[in-house]
């Protein structure tokens, strides 16, 4: 069953986008951003409340671009960045009006073994084989993982893990 709802879409940013992060600890408060918009890329990074820095750069394709794009920021997120939104609050924050559907706030939960706020594609693994009564591969779990991760990160957050919870119900899960 699970199978039919892997497609071959992954990890892929819309045509034009944009990518906040922001780093805070003790010290640092400094922000990231990225904005493609076709072939080209503009980088833009500097202390938070500061203009910052730009750089533009052309691609030689769409493809490079986005490419570079989620290097950028896989690279980011791996060195404690995290993703904002333009109000600069956590991109994972829900949306003024949005109600957290209780079950799934628990299941979320429940999945994330290690209590981080974000599900792997091992933990994912694990918790579908649980609720579903079979055993799902770790491929399987990968696939389905990237076709929902937003910021491509390898990682569910809750509202990415909402989107998949929903579409597995969509088909029938």
């Amino acid at each position: 069953m699970l199978r039919s709802l892997v497609g071959s879409e992954m990890c892929i940013r819309d045509r034009a986008s944009m990518v906040r992060l922001q780093f805070v600890d003790g010290k640092s408060r400094k922000f990231w951003s990225a904005a493609r918009e076709g072939a080209t890329t503009t980088i833009t990074w500097g202390k938070i409340g500061n203009k910052g820095s730009t750089q533009v750069k052309a691609h030689l394709s769409e493809e490079k671009a986005e490419a570079f794009v989620d290097k950028e920021v896989k690279s980011r997120l791996k060195s404690g960045y995290k993703e904002v939104a333009e109000n600069g609050e956590p991109a994972s924050a829900a949306p003024p009006g949005f109600t957290v559907d209780p079950e799934l706030k628990l299941a979320f939960e429940s999945i994330d073994a290690n209590g981080e706020g974000e599900v792997s594609a091992k933990e994912l693994a694990v918790g579908l084989a649980e609720e579903i009564g079979e055993e799902v591969s770790l491929e399987m779990a990968s696939e389905l993982l990237a076709k929902f991760d937003k910021n491509c990160d390898s990682k569910l957050s809750f509202n990415e893990f909402v989107l998949l919870a929903r579409y597995i119900e969509s088909q029938g899960g």
